[in-house]
């Protein structure tokens, strides 16, 4: 019973960080990044068969998944951590 409100926890816990940090994250470093020609999609939006295909708006700007997004967010701040470390 502890066991099952643990792993419940712990999976509430992963998709807060994933859907808000990495994938709030993601909407900030894309456009900065990309100097404006990418946009990011809504999170869990199904336009496409496969998750981490990048496809093209009709005004020419390259449209990013929301989970693509998330993943550039997550890798965002481990490389913060990195770098935050090797200063030191």
């Amino acid at each position: 019973m502890a066991l099952d409100f643990i792993g419940l926890a712990g999976e509430v816990l992963l998709r807060v960080v994933l859907e808000v940090f990495c994938y709030g994250t993601g909407r900030v470093v894309i456009p900065v990044l990309s100097l404006g020609k990418a946009r990011v999609d809504k999170w869990n939006t199904r336009r496409y068969l496969a998750t981490y295909n990048l496809w093209w708006h009709e005004d020419g700007k390259v449209v990013i998944s929301g989970e693509t997004t998330a993943l550039i967010g997550l890798v965002f701040w481990i490389a913060v951590v990195v770098a935050s470390c090797l200063i030191r």
